[in-house]
């Protein structure tokens, strides 16, 4: 597993009062109703759960997942620049606070599904003959199980890339690459120049950047840094942005970015990461005050240790027309694990959208199963990108139009509240896509 970083976040030293124990049950026993145990809570393991808590009411669901909460990563970028003034001390709580608007608890998210149970714990393994998950305090039976544990980022087998950077695939990692932005102004000097480096320029990179064009001049004035002596560059491998979003958008991203004051550097692999020093193939040193990686991902590594599952060159396990594990019945995988072909032959993208709609027809299937009756083998839709890209701006592709500027990146907000509300009580949902708002229009 990738290292977890952590940049000087101050944590109260006041005494807090500790909650007892609950005790921990050692296992699980299958009720009478078949149960479903679904491994991971992210957009496709929660899409999952509460459908199939819907349509098999009379069944039982169990989600595993190591942390408390869902995190909505389509809002890393936000949080990763989220702007405030500098003070000292920041307080831990204070960062966690800036989390709420991405981090949405289990108990928020289940309350009120008296067949749905969420349990907080270490994965250790799968026995598939005995249809046993194992737990670090004990396992759970299963009738079918549901793996959407998701995806790690990758590094490539870059030399130093692993500790000399940051990634951004978890709430903690985004709040990291907050406090590493502190850190790094406050450790130049004003005429040094801050210089933030973005290993990517897929999605994620290129909204990233789009964020950081923005907030890195407010931060530079807050920190009394001179403007000229603060940059943000992309380093991408290919010939163009996005990867294979579309000619249309690659172009307008790269525009809207350069009027950003970013800088995007294509056909620049990196071979090695020294000390503040970015090498590239073709003999090229950038410096660099942060780091920031969003290139690579690949699936969960615990899929190497569970023996009787088929993984494609990649780690992703085959899985067929209805999303079932090769060989393994009423065993499916879901999300940025599974390796399935669409019609042009080529594999699904990992994406937030891919593994929803893949949890929703999951819990198609197995809901079919419980009373006899068959489902029409999984097809997948036509992706649709909405890139936001600093300042109330964004770049959409929705199949029959393509917009830029303010209108596509309110649609993103009204998506976000509609995925809120399709996973929380109203209340609870308008709460926290209040706080994305107060998030984002902060950083503008």
């Amino acid at each position: 597993m990738p290292r977890v970083k952590t940049y000087n976040i101050p944590v109260r030293t006041e005494p807090k009062k500790r909650e007892p124990k609950k005790p921990v049950q050692k296992t699980i026993p299958s009720a009478e109703a078949k149960q479903t145990v679904i491994l991971g809570g992210g957009f496709g393991g929660v899409r999952a759960a509460l459908d199939l808590s819907k349509w098999a009411p009379s069944s039982k669901i169990v989600l595993v997942d190591r942390n408390k909460f869902h995190s909505y990563a389509a809002d890393y970028y936000e949080l990763s620049a989220a702007l405030f003034a500098p003070k000292e001390p920041l307080w831990r709580e204070e960062y966690l606070e800036l989390a709420s608007s991405v981090a949405l608890p289990f108990k928020d998210i289940f309350s009120g599904r008296e067949n749905l149970e969420f349990i907080q714990s270490e994965i250790q393994d799968v026995d598939f003959k005995r249809k046993r998950v194992l737990l670090k305090e004990g396992h759970l039976h299963y009738d079918y199980l549901v793996i959407a544990l998701g995806s790690e980022t990758n590094f490539c087998g870059i030399p130093h890339l692993n500790e000399r950077s940051l990634e951004i695939k978890t709430t903690y990692d985004a709040l990291n690459i907050r406090s590493a932005l502190d850190e790094a102004f406050e450790t130049s000097g004003k005429n040094d120049v801050v210089s933030i480096v973005i290993g990517g320029g897929g999605f994620t990179g290129c909204e990233l950047a789009g964020e950081l064009g923005v907030v890195i001049k407010k931060l530079a004035k807050l920190y009394n840094h001179p403007a000229k002596n603060v940059s943000v560059t992309i380093l991408e491998g290919s010939v163009a942005l996005l990867g294979r979003a579309g000619a249309w958008l690659s172009e307008k991203a790269k525009r809207r970015l350069e009027k950003l004051g970013v800088k995007v550097e294509f056909e620049s692999f990196i071979t090695d990461v020294k000390k503040k020093e970015v090498i590239l193939k073709d003999g090229r040193v950038i410096k660099f005050s942060l780091l920031i990686w969003t290139a690579g991902v690949r699936p969960n590594c615990f899929l190497e240790k569970l023996k009787g599952l088929k993984l494609y060159k990649n780690n992703c396990v085959i899985v067929d027309l209805n999303l079932q594990a090769a060989g393994r019945e009423n065993v499916f995988v879901i999300g940025d694990l599974a390796y399935f072909l669409s019609e042009n032959e080529t594999p699904l993208p990992m994406t937030a959208q891919v593994a929803m709609e893949q949890g929703h027809y999951v819990a198609r299937f197995i809901a079919s199963k419980f009373i006899g009756k068959s489902w029409p083998e999984y097809r997948p839709k036509k992706g649709r990108f909405i890139v936001p890209l600093g300042s109330k701006y964004a770049l959409a592709d929705l199949g029959f139009i393509k917009i830029s500027g303010f209108l596509p990146w309110l649609l993103k907000r009204v998506v976000g509240f509609k995925y809120f509300f399709s996973i929380l009580p109203f209340g609870k949902a308008l709460q926290v896509w209040r706080e994305g708002i107060k998030v984002s229009t902060s950083n503008d």
